[in-house]
């Protein structure tokens, strides 16, 4: 399967591009950092996306894929892949480590990580997103997620 069989695929909220003047709150706020899973910090914002879900910095640590499982604002320096259907934490983690493993596509001459540059990219021996449970099983031998 390819990456846009299973996700939406868009850039993060514009609106958030610069967090000047953004009030401290409650809602995390996701952008292109490599520690915490991105988490830039707490404000007063409305929460626009619910998790799980997978971000990937376009910017900063570029290509770097993290699933998020928290409910969260994500700036536009990250992509968002929101999943078309319902999917595992343990298919959202192995496809991030996936993502993650490919980055080096992106790490020269400016070639940033964009929608089109991704949706086509193959997720090995992936038939659906429910069924890839029991590859997941059966590569890693246990699980340290269950639903």
């Amino acid at each position: 399967m390819k990456l846009k069989d299973i996700f939406t695929i868009e850039y993060g909220q514009r609106e958030y591009h610069s967090k000047e003047g953004l009030k401290s709150g409650k809602s995390i706020m996701i952008s292109s950092q490599s520690t915490d899973n991105g988490c830039y910090g707490f404000f007063d914002v409305p929460v626009r996306y619910k998790a799980p879900f997978i971000t990937i910095q376009s910017t900063g640590s570029v290509g770097e894929a993290t699933v998020q499982e928290f409910d969260c604002c994500v700036d536009d320096n990250c992509l968002v892949l929101m999943p078309k259907e319902k999917i595992t934490l343990t298919s959202l983690y192995f496809i991030a480590a996936v993502l993650r493993l490919s980055k080096w596509r992106f790490s020269y001459g400016g070639r940033k990580v964009t929608p089109p540059r991704i949706e086509e990219m193959d997720i090995p021996n992936m038939k659906s997103p429910i069924e890839y449970e029991d590859v997941v099983k059966e590569l890693s031998g246990f699980i340290t997620h269950t639903e």
